[in-house]
């Protein structure tokens, strides 16, 4: 099980968890100038010169220090009070349902199953993007929120974290093969949702997440890792593409 209680690195170094560590360690070289200063005339030549320039730069960079602070710790309220103004909106029932159905159709047609299978394949569609997007959260420690519109930009996910936005769209594929149409689709509702952020909140940086849920032999994977790429390479956005493969996720969260 996942430790959630361990702090990372980047939470240790965060300034606005250590405000009072840095106030404190500021206060202690204070009282240390202090000292020195009234034990001066016990000094060496030298070692006054030290005090002398200590007392003349500490003041400038404790205070530049704690204007980058403030300022830091400003933003970051700033950005959060932002978040609440992006019009977000969870997928109805009804529209998630419309895509469901749409995904699962083309995929039926793929894979040549009767209507009487369709069941089965939408089950199994569920399963998959709910254990690759289980998956993310695991791995990254974080939590997504899940089938939210933007708009009339759906996406099955997304991820805020500060001036990052991801916005996560899964695909299941079983041929080596992705359509252009759907290319076309995740394209235009990133430029979409890009636009919409850039009058919000300009300075966020949008990523547009790929999940790929794959059911191939290694050949046919292969040949769709060389030209995925390729596609997206007009996405007016940064780009990170996840693979998973079905049969991996079932066994490590339903086996």
């Amino acid at each position: 099980m996942t430790n959630r209680n361990k702090v990372s690195l980047v939470e240790f170094i965060n300034p606005s968890r250590n405000y009072l560590l840095l106030i404190i360690g500021l206060v202690v070289l204070v009282c240390l100038a202090v000292s020195l200063s009234v034990s001066s005339a016990n000094l060496e030549p030298n070692q006054r010169w030290f005090l002398i320039l200590f007392l003349t730069f500490f003041p400038v960079f404790g205070l530049g220090l704690s204007i980058w602070l403030i300022l830091r710790h400003f933003r970051k309220l700033f950005v959060n009070e932002k978040d609440d103004e992006i019009p977000w909106q969870i997928m109805s029932p009804e529209k998630q349902q419309r895509k469901l159905n749409k995904e699962v159709t083309e995929l039926a047609a793929l894979l040549e199953i009767p209507q009487s299978q369709l069941s089965d394949l939408r089950s199994a569609y569920i399963v998959g993007e709910d254990l690759a997007l289980r998956n993310i959260e695991q791995e990254g420690e974080i939590s997504l929120k899940r089938h939210v519109s933007l708009e009339k930009a759906d996406f099955d996910a997304i991820l805020i974290d500060n001036e990052l936005i991801k916005c996560i769209d899964v695909t299941f594929l079983v041929t080596p093969d992705i359509s252009q149409e759907k290319v076309n689709s995740i394209l235009r509702k990133v430029d979409s949702t890009k636009k919409i952020l850039n009058k919000i909140r300009p300075h966020t940086k949008l990523v547009l997440l790929l999940v790929l849920v794959t059911q191939l032999d290694q050949a046919a994977e292969t040949q769709l890792r060389s030209t995925v790429a390729d596609k997206f390479s007009n996405t007016p956005v940064d780009v990170e593409i996840r693979w998973f493969d079905f049969e991996t996720l079932q066994r490590i969260y339903t086996a």
